[in-house]
């Protein structure tokens, strides 16, 4: 996965953890689509856009909760026991009256008494610089120098009057006759920035994030961390950072954004989650709607998104969508009016999982999946980053907008229809236009392309489901010309008549007379010869598999191996299998 992928995986995630409990799909999809998770995509191409108002947005919470805690801090009362004078002591309990009692150097003899001059007492002092209250102070500093950086790098960019006259810039400042013929050219006022540019607004955010830190600065619990200072590669979550609200978020903000070790799941973990919520986005983009009574999805503090099923309805379709243990995502397609159901898997891999295909490329791994799928499964997809022609493969890239559009493809073809006649297309292919049809309870299966479909009534017409159309990997390579038998026109014979005469009776022959395979076949009913005619291009249209023509038959061999023998059996037409008995 290239480095670009990958950085917007990370940003994606810290954002879905940041989404954290309960949310419904419909919201995640509209965060995504706004742009709320660090980055959006430019329609007129494939680039990344990022979005800074979202970082500008996190950092500005972020400043608000280390603002609430300098206000109200968590603290440690210091008890030191001193010795007072007994005329200004104010704090003592027994165990001070106890030591005073015993000391006696603070002991005076006074007027014939003897009194205590001096007493045992003890001073509270709030110590500020608790291990939280540090690493508060630590986090203030990285965002004033990440704020301090960001500002830059935006100001850098700002529109300035020299650009508007010359868009390279080259020079430092314009004759001032060079700024008037300007306005006068555009014959208004020149707009270098407004307060709706988003540019802005991020600049003015961040301006006042860095404000209230630097106002922060100047208290008393700042300067007491800071001359103790802190150490952050031996960060430990104590019971203040993970129990109180704003400690809690400061924490899991320097863990999610900060710290070296922030991402605690893995990459394919993050792709996993980034292709759940993109599917989501392309089930909704593709004209569905969330169901009314679809449940929310949980996200943990890791991204993982947990839920039982979210469904969504379309016309005569609706689309649930579950994740099994092992990762893959499972799409049941309903066709409401006859009730008929499609089970599709995606297998999510990133690139990360390559060792998965055991040395094989990403087509054929996928034909491999799909080959090798249990009954019940209409079709099995891979999903991955790595680009493919295979109709099997969707590409999924991060750092493509093409992501998204190749999802939303998907579900448009797992929920294609075509209208149709019943009666025509039970035996007829809809896609091919072959005879080879064969029913799978149902549904309708073509032996030739491959295609499985389903037929039902709604609303006085026939409509067709194209389950599963042909896979271009699966295609096989035709034959450029097509094998045709005709029967050949009727040529008059001259015959030699023989008189019976010539010959004794019991000494004449019987005539039998044997016809070859070609010959039989120029006899045969014309059912006979269209039906030859497509069973032999049916079997040539695999690769390795060539005929040869005998005088008892017609032979299909797999190289050498003898596959197919199509021949005649008195006047029906015959074809034999090498199969094993056993089986």
């Amino acid at each position: 996965m290239e480095n670009s992928s990958i950085e917007i995986l990370k940003l994606f995630t810290r954002k879905l953890v940041n989404c954290r409990y309960k949310i419904s799909a419909v919201k995640l999809a509209k965060y995504l689509n706004e742009g709320k998770f660090g980055y959006t995509f430019d329609e007129t191409g494939d680039n990344i856009i990022t979005n800074d108002s979202v970082f500008a947005d996190d950092v500005a919470l972020v400043v608000d909760r280390i603002r609430a805690i300098y206000n109200e801090p968590h603290i440690s009362l210091r008890k030191d026991e001193i010795v007072q004078n007994v005329s200004v002591a104010s704090k003592f309990d027994n165990r001070s009256i106890e030591a005073t009692y015993k000391d006696e150097k603070l002991w005076r003899v006074r007027l014939g008494e003897v009194a205590p001059e001096f007493i045992h007492t003890y001073v509270h002092e709030d110590n500020l610089a608790i291990y939280e209250n540090r690493f508060v102070t630590y986090l203030l500093d990285y965002l004033l120098d990440a704020i301090s950086k960001k500002l830059r790098a935006l100001c850098g960019d700002i529109q300035t009057f020299n650009l508007k006259i010359d868009e390279n810039g080259n020079e430092i400042a314009y004759p001032s006759d060079a700024y008037l013929r300007y306005t006068e050219k555009v014959e208004e006022i020149p707009v270098l920035a407004t307060l709706d540019d988003p540019e802005t607004n991020v600049i003015s955010s961040l301006l006042r994030s860095r404000s209230i830190l630097n106002s922060l600065r100047t208290y008393e619990i700042y300067k007491a961390c800071k001359k103790v200072g802190f150490n952050v590669k031996n960060l430990k979550p104590t019971n203040i950072l993970l129990k109180d609200a704003d400690y809690n978020y400061c924490y899991k903000f320097f863990i999610a954004y900060l710290h070296d070790k922030r991402f605690i799941t893995t990459q394919s973990k993050m792709y996993q989650g980034f292709v759940l919520v993109n599917t989501v986005s392309a089930i909704l983009d593709a004209g569905f709607t969330a169901d009314k009574d679809a449940q929310d999805i949980l996200i943990n503090d890791v991204a993982e998104l947990r839920f039982d099923k979210l469904v969504f309805n379309k016309g005569v379709f609706t689309i649930c969508v579950s994740m099994r243990k092992d990762g893959i995502m499972v799409i049941d397609v309903i066709e409401n009016p006859d009730n008929s159901t499609a089970r599709y898997f995606f297998k999510i891999m990133s690139s990360s999982l390559t060792e998965e295909m055991n040395g094989m490329t990403v087509s054929n791994y996928a034909k491999y999946l799909d080959d090798n799928r249990a009954d019940g499964i209409t079709r099995i997809f891979l999903v991955t980053d790595v680009a493919s022609n295979s109709d099997n493969v969707i590409y999924v890239a991060p750092d493509k907008l093409s992501a998204r559009k190749n999802l939303q493809s998907t579900i448009k073809t797992i929920t294609m229809l075509v209208q149709g006649v019943s009666f025509i297309h039970t035996k007829y292919c809809p896609v091919c236009g072959t005879q080879l049809i064969a029913p799978d309870g149902r549904d309708y299966v073509c032996t030739n392309c491959k295609t499985t479909y389903h037929i039902f009534h709604y609303e006085f017409h026939d409509y067709i489901w194209l389950k599963r159309l042909p896979n271009i990997v699966e295609k096989r390579a035709r034959t450029t010309e097509r094998f045709a038998f005709e029967r050949p026109e009727p040529v008059a014979v001259a015959t030699e008549t023989v008189a019976a005469t010539e010959v004794p009776e019991e000494k004449q022959l019987r005539r039998v007379v044997t016809k070859s395979f070609e010959g039989k076949l120029r006899q045969a009913k014309k059912e006979q010869i269209e039906f030859y005619n497509e069973l032999k291009n049916y079997l040539l249209s695999f690769k390795r598999v060539n005929s040869r023509l005998s005088w008892s038959c017609d032979s299909f061999n797999i190289g050498r191996e003898k596959a197919v023998k199509i021949g005649f059996r008195g006047q029906t037409m015959v074809a034999y299998l090498a199969l094993n008995p056993n089986d």
